[in-house]
């Protein structure tokens, strides 16, 4: 008699126990009553004009228009140069050109696409520094390859120990990829340069250095380290058009590299992996009116940090917003009680802020209290100034409510 199927002795042991990537907002699909501020977006909307010739839709997403029926252009060569026209600095001697640039779906195919192109399955590793964007782990897991962590110093600011890492590097040949993340995600703070340049001088260990840039643009001008591929032969740069520009739901993510590095990502990377859409409205968004637009709905998203982060800290039971402010969205840390009564920070205050937010107030927030130097906190993207209020307002009210609670 025929043995039944058992998945679990056909599936990679490695993935067969991996869990199910999901976030909180996967209870409500429609998102309709919700206030999104869970995942670090927009909240102006996208950088899209509605008249363009440049992207080729003048504002016409039809089917005809966009030739759906047709495969797209596989090398998108147009696509690539206008990333490279955004991105490239006067002060470098080398300008950025197509042959530096692979498209991906998103960040997180290129991150995926780097890992399975450098690092051999069950022999090699990343090394990633905590607390930091979780989707590293979660990619080297799937491609079997152990992760090393060096944590960021959280008694500093959440510091990068470059020494340590360089450290690190100099003991284990196996580690192929370095993942920085600046600014960064949950800590929001950017890298110093010279930390990251230590640790691309480092002789006698060969793998790739990746910054990924997915919030770049929140930063000063002239931060991006994307022109500096052309000066480090092993330095890779991951940004996106997801935060800044508004686009999270065109999935669309660039990497920088030297031509010998992208050639080997474009093998990587699955053919046609962008959809008609999604390079006509990225052509339009990275032309001058839509790089215009971005650069507005920043300015009007760091007003509105500016609000929330002054109302949180008017609160007695928050510590203080943790990290840098050059992202979408602040890391607060909340206390037992107030500072002045020997307050500590404290995860169940955290998880009742969040919970309030959710069922009462129809607020979705992430709760990061389980990271590295993190306990406490909230991470809670930056909103409209209506959004602000209302965040304000639901957590004066839980605060209220808890402190109620323990008095009672």
């Amino acid at each position: 008699m025929p043995q039944p199927f058992d998945v679990r002795k056909c599936a990679r042991p490695n993935v067969i126990d991996l869990p199910l990537y999901t976030t909180p907002r996967c209870q409500y699909p429609d998102n309709e009553a919700m206030t999104l501020l869970d995942a670090n977006e927009n909240p102006f909307g996208p950088s899209i004009t509605k008249d363009d010739a440049a992207s080729g839709c003048n504002g016409d997403l039809g089917a005809q228009t966009l030739k759906m029926n047709r495969y797209p252009d596989l090398n998108q060569t147009k696509l690539k140069q206008m990333f490279c026209e955004f991105r490239n600095d006067d002060q470098c001697s080398t300008q950025l050109g197509a042959e530096n640039v692979t498209l991906c779906v998103g960040a997180d195919e290129a991150i995926d696409v780097v890992i399975r192109a450098f690092c051999t399955p069950g022999r090699d590793k990343i090394l990633i520094t905590p607390p930091t964007y979780g989707i590293y782990h979660t990619f080297a897991s799937i491609n079997d390859n152990k992760v090393v962590q060096v944590h960021l110093d959280a008694d500093d600011n959440f510091a990068l120990r470059a020494k340590d890492i360089k450290t690190a590097l100099a003991q284990d040949p196996c580690i192929k990829v370095v993942f920085l993340c600046s600014p960064g995600n949950p800590a929001g703070n950017l890298l110093p340069a010279t930390d990251i340049t230590d640790i691309l001088d480092l002789s006698g260990w060969n793998g790739i250095v990746v910054v990924d840039e997915a919030y770049v643009d929140f930063a000063p001008p002239g931060t991006s380290f994307a022109p500096k591929v052309t000066h480090w032969p092993n330095l890779v740069v991951i940004q996106t058009l997801s935060k800044a520009f508004g686009l999270a739901g065109i999935r669309l993510g660039a990497i920088f590299a030297q031509p010998e590095i992208s050639r080997v990502l474009n093998n990587v990377k699955n053919p046609f992996n962008l959809s008609a859409s999604t390079i006509a409205l990225a052509k339009n968004a990275l032309q001058p009116a839509g790089i215009s637009l971005m650069e507005g709905n920043v300015k009007k998203m760091a007003e509105q940090s500016e609000r929330l982060r002054k109302g949180l800290a008017e609160m007695p039971a928050v510590d203080r917003i943790l990290g840098g402010e050059h992202t979408s969205f602040v890391l607060v840390r909340f206390l037992d009680k107030p500072e002045d009564l020997g307050g500590v920070p404290d995860n169940s205050v955290a998880q009742y802020l969040a919970n309030h937010m959710e069922t009462r107030s129809q607020i979705l927030v992430g709760y990061r209290g389980y990271e590295h130097g993190c306990e406490g906190c909230l991470r809670i993207a930056i909103g409209s100034r209506n959004e602000v209020d209302a965040v304000l307002t639901s957590i004066r009210e839980g605060l209220e409510e808890l402190h109620a609670l323990k008095v009672a």
